[in-house]
């Protein structure tokens, strides 16, 4: 297990409770042995997250404010007898009432999800 880095990028909107965001991540092979590990914070936690000290779940409180947070955590494997350090950057973006009204969504047809994405796959429209 060695340290790792990730960005969680949430769209914030009305919220009026604490809801997760995502895990605290680590470099390791394997990760699928999450009974065998703590999640702890390095040092203070941060008055705006919630960490689940069992499975590395990070929780936002409604209250946060915009802006980019850097949350810092240690994780233990238990069984292994290994610790890794993790960064997690959390983006907060605000959405306003008239950003929900004019959204819309598309739908593609004739592409698969791999395709879509591959950076040299053509698409006609």
């Amino acid at each position: 297990m060695t340290d790792g880095e990730s960005k969680i990028f949430v769209y914030k909107y009305k919220e009026s409770n604490l809801f997760p965001i995502g895990r605290v991540f680590v470099n390791d092979l394997d990760d699928w042995d999450l009974p065998d590990k703590s999640f702890k914070w390095d040092g203070q936690s941060h008055s705006d997250f919630v960490l689940n000290y069992a499975d590395g779940i990070i929780s936002m409180r409604p209250s946060i404010s915009e802006g980019n947070h850097t949350l810092k955590f240690r994780v233990n494997d238990n069984f292994r007898n290994e610790e890794a350090k993790a960064v997690v950057t959390v983006i907060v973006k605000q959405i306003t009432d008239e950003a929900v009204d004019n959204s819309g969504s598309i739908r593609f047809r004739g592409i698969t999800q791999e395709e879509f994405i591959a950076p040299e796959t053509p698409v006609s429209i």
